[in-house]
């Protein structure tokens, strides 16, 4: 047999090999997949909002899929099932990753907070690529937030399985076992972190009048006022940054920030009340 010939037979196994693996074997198994017990089809304005997503290309840069590889479970959620696609046609796993992964979006944020970043990311994330959709409608942008606070819900809250897991043990409360001195350096990292990631809601000035802040319920808080000024322990404000504040726009930054940028935020967030 020639090497050319044997090359094209090699070829050609390979690739039918590939078509069934990737092709007519997912095809068979999802033949009689159910919905996850916890799934619920999309209602209209849901329905509109993934409209949406798909006509302003959203999946180019957003996936929608958390893998079990390199830690992505810590940083996005529970990894996905393959019985959670079943209302998704067609599937938005994405492209690539520019923008966070969003499988597990619904409930991290607050409607307010979705309305403020789609029409002025960059206030929110200051080295955000994403545009500003600013030629969307009203309706269209709540259609959207729906849409968004739809994925990943309805298999439990385990982000305040997590949350209680991060807690500090009733011994320990209040008490930070290993404190961080005050330094010009991580008053400058938390400068840097505050200006990327808190100003568009909490404002340049820590009072809580960022540029986003009236489209937020409840309003950020003002890090300037009596209560601050009477001031947390730096371990209750260190867990507030990683575990966030559920029912408001504040996220967690846990999986986000290193413990060194939050240490630092933690700093440079009570320096406000100290001015």
């Amino acid at each position: 047999m020639r090497l050319n010939n044997l090359i094209f037979i090699a070829g050609l196994g390979f690739f039918m090999i590939s078509f069934f693996i990737v092709g007519i074997l997912p095809w068979i198994q999802g033949a009689d997949l159910k919905p996850a017990p916890y799934l619920t089809d999309y209602n209209e304005i849901e329905s509109l909002g993934r409209k949406i997503y798909i006509r302003e290309v959203c999946w180019h840069c957003h996936t929608q899929f958390v893998r079990p590889v390199g830690g992505e479970s810590e940083r996005y959620g529970p990894v996905s099932s393959i019985n959670e696609y079943v209302y998704d046609k067609p599937q938005l796993f994405g492209t690539r990753r520019i923008g966070p992964d969003l499988a597990r979006e619904g409930g991290k944020r607050t409607d307010g907070w979705h309305t403020a970043h789609l029409k002025n990311p960059q206030a929110l994330v200051s080295a955000s690529v994403m545009p500003k959709y600013t030629w969307l409608t009203d309706e269209e942008v709540k259609a959207l937030t729906a849409y968004l606070q739809k994925l990943g819900t309805g298999i439990g809250d385990w982000r305040a399985a997590r949350a209680a897991e991060a807690a500090p043990k009733e011994e320990e409360k209040g008490v930070d076992k290993a404190p961080v001195a005050v330094s010009a350096e991580l008053l400058a990292k938390g400068k840097q972190v505050y200006q990327q990631l808190c100003v568009g809601c909490h404002g340049p000035n820590g009072d809580g009048k960022g540029p986003v802040a009236a489209a937020l319920t409840p309003k950020p808080a003002d890090f300037t006022d009596d209560e601050w000024k009477q001031g947390g322990t730096d371990r209750e404000v260190f867990n507030t940054i990683t575990r966030g504040v559920p029912g408001t726009a504040m996220p967690p930054f846990g999986a986000q920030l290193s413990e060194g940028d939050r240490r630092g935020l933690v700093f440079y967030v009570k320096s406000f009340s100290e001015k």
